[in-house]
Order: structure tokens, then C-alpha cells, then sequence
């Protein structure tokens, strides 16, 4: 009867033991349940901007002179000037041009005259097939010397360089200013009153690109101030080095403010699209890398979801990598790992 009892206690203290156990690790399993703060990611709309620099530069440009070289004797015009569409801008030396009018003259005389000779056949048509030719070649040569007299302005702009002085000998030589027109010439000339701000694109931007797409311009000289263009231009051509192309982007400088050679930076509007937000302090970096991550509250637990960060707007950060809805843990974080016990209602930095 002894040893009836004795058992009998034994497996009581055992029961009372193993449930005291049993209740402890669930208190325990309570405990550790790490309290947490949570935001829904949301979808909505916004408006894309891409950002570059850029440089200003006329939008049309062209270095006046002559096909053959010459003396300058006059230049009627002065830097700064506005000119119109062909207006004379330069004088070059005419004494060649004048000896080959005398010599044009002279020969079209003579064709006159055998031209009422070969009419009676007083002379053979070889003969005057011969003077024909030469009246057609002198005349051509007297039109090429009478277009190089003088330079006439192509377009309406601004004299903005003098590049031969009155009474130098202009010459077929190269410019050689970077940035600008390499041709030779008297004087440069720009149109200013409509400039373009040229930009170098990546060739993963390219797609996103259109003609029409507005622009704000901004440089340093009016630090308070922009400007509007849209892009006129997307070059079809890549560089094999940078792998960019350059596009054009037109803005209206009426007041003359964009000087060329200013430096500018361009942010392109582009079209309303939609994407995932969460607020940016819910995302975390994992040390040693490059990969950013989130933790999302499902059914008590943390999971952690790699997410990739596209822009920031805000206090908020368009990503891929979660879904409209799902709890991003905001509070609380730093203590998690993929698959700890949470809840909701706490939860500090």
C-alpha cells in the first residue's frame, strides 16, 4: 500500500512539474512575440522625372566667309550686333574680281560677234563651239569671284565673334575653338533669340524618350529661375565609348539670357505612371552588399522581401518587390529576422 501511494505522488509531482513546464514556455512563446509598428504599401500615381546636365548652344550657327581667300577691306558690322537675313557683313578685296569681269566682257563681245558670222556660215561651228565654251567658263568664274566680294549673312542673328580684322588676308584655315563651329570664316555668326541645351542620354533611357516631351532648364547664373524646352531632336547615333546619344532640346531666349557654352541642368517631365510606395524608413540595407529589403507582417510573423528602390518622392519610395496592401514593418525592425514571432501595437527604433 506503501509503495501504491508512493507511485501515486511520483506521477502527480511529474504531471504538476510537466505542466508548470508547459505553461512556462508559453509564456515564454508570448514573450517573445517582438511588438511592432506597420504602413501599407499603396499604389498611386506619379510623375516621373529624369535628370541630366547639360550645356547651351546656339540654334544655328555658322562661320562666314569666302571660298577663296582674299583682303578683308571692310567688315560693317561689330559683335554684339543683331544682323538680319542677307545682310552684307563683310567686304574682300575685288581686283581679281574685277580683272575677270573686264575678261568676261571682253569675250562676251567676241561671241556676239561670231555669233552673226556663224549665222552667214562665215565660220566653221568648230570655231564657235571653242568661243562658246570659253564665254561659259569665264562667266562662271566671274559669278564664283562676284559671290566672294562680298558676305552676306545666311540668317537672321548675332555677330557674336570677329575672327579676321580689316585689312588681314583671310585664309582657309580652321577654327579651332572646342564646342563650336571648325569651318573657317570672317565672322560668327548665331542665332540666339531660340537656343538648344544639348544633353547626353544613356542608351537605357533612350526608349523612354520622345520629341515633345517638356522640359525645365536651370543654371547657375539665375539661381532663382528656369527655363521651359521641349526636345526637338534625339540623335540616331550612339557614342561607342559612353554608350549616350545627344538630344536636343529647343528653349525659347528671347530676353538672351541662355548664352551659349552656359552650364544647365535639364529635368525631363515624363508621363504619369503608377507604382508601389512605402515609407522610406521602413527599408533596410543589408550590410556588405547592396541589396535593400523590407520586413511585411503576415499572420504574426516577419517576412523579409528584397525589394528594389527606384525613387524617392518625399518621404515615401517607389520599389518593386512588394505588392499594394502588404504591411511594411516601420518600427521595431532592427530586431527581426526572416520568420520572427510579431505583433501588432509597439514597437521603437
Amino acid at each position: 500500500m506503501r509503495k501504491i501511494k508512493q507511485n501515486i505522488i511520483i506521477i502527480l509531482t511529474t504531471a504538476l512539474l510537466f505542466s508548470a513546464c508547459t505553461k512556462k514556455d508559453n509564456n515564454k512563446t508570448v514573450e517573445e512575440a517582438i511588438p511592432v509598428k506597420t504602413a501599407q504599401a499603396i499604389e498611386k500615381s506619379y510623375d516621373p522625372v529624369l535628370n541630366y546636365s547639360g550645356s547651351v548652344q546656339a540654334a544655328k550657327e555658322a562661320n562666314l566667309g569666302a571660298s577663296l581667300p582674299g583682303k578683308v577691306e571692310k567688315i560693317f558690322v561689330k559683335e554684339g550686333q543683331n544682323v538680319s537675313e542677307g545682310q552684307v557683313i563683310a567686304q574682300l578685296s575685288d581686283e581679281l574680281f574685277t580683272q575677270v569681269q573686264i575678261e568676261y566682257k571682253a569675250i562676251e563681245k567676241d561671241f556676239n560677234r561670231v555669233s552673226q558670222l556663224f549665222s552667214k556660215g562665215s565660220i566653221s561651228e568648230m570655231e564657235f563651239d571653242h568661243l562658246k565654251a570659253k564665254l561659259e567658263a569665264t562667266k562662271e568664274k566671274f559669278n564664283l569671284l562676284r559671290k566672294n566680294t562680298q558676305i552676306i549673312a545666311p540668317f537672321a542673328g548675332t555677330v557674336v565673334e570677329i575672327l579676321v580684322k580689316e585689312g588681314e588676308n583671310f585664309s582657309i584655315m580652321p577654327a579651332l575653338n572646342p564646342g563650336y563651329s571648325h569651318a573657317s570664316g570672317v565672322v560668327r555668326l548665331m542665332q540666339l533669340n531660340t537656343v538648344k541645351v544639348q544633353i547626353q542620354v544613356n542608351e537605357k533611357d533612350i526608349a523612354q524618350l520622345k520629341k515633345g516631351i517638356q522640359a525645365e532648364i536651370k543654371c547657375d547664373a539665375y539661381p532663382n529661375e528656369s527655363f521651359s524646352g521641349v526636345i526637338e531632336t534625339i540623335h540616331p547615333i550612339l557614342s561607342t565609348l559612353s554608350r549616350t546619344t545627344t538630344v536636343d532640346i529647343i528653349v525659347n531666349n528671347s530676353l538672351k539670357k541662355l548664352m551659349p557654352g552656359m552650364f544647365t541642368r535639364v529635368s525631363l517631365k515624363m508621363p504619369v505612371e503608377k507604382g508601389i510606395f512605402i515609407p522610406r524608413f521602413a527599408m533596410m540595407k543589408q550590410s556588405g552588399t547592396n541589396e535593400s529589403f523590407v520586413f511585411v507582417f503576415d499572420n504574426g510573423k516577419a517576412v523579409k522581401k528584397v525589394i528594389t528602390p527606384l525613387k524617392s518622392i518625399g518621404d515615401e519610395i517607389l520599389v518593386e518587390g512588394v505588392q499594394a496592401g502588404d504591411q511594411v514593418i516601420t518600427a521595431g525592425k532592427t530586431k527581426l529576422m526572416d520568420g520572427t514571432d510579431v505583433q501588432l501595437g509597439g514597437g521603437a527604433e
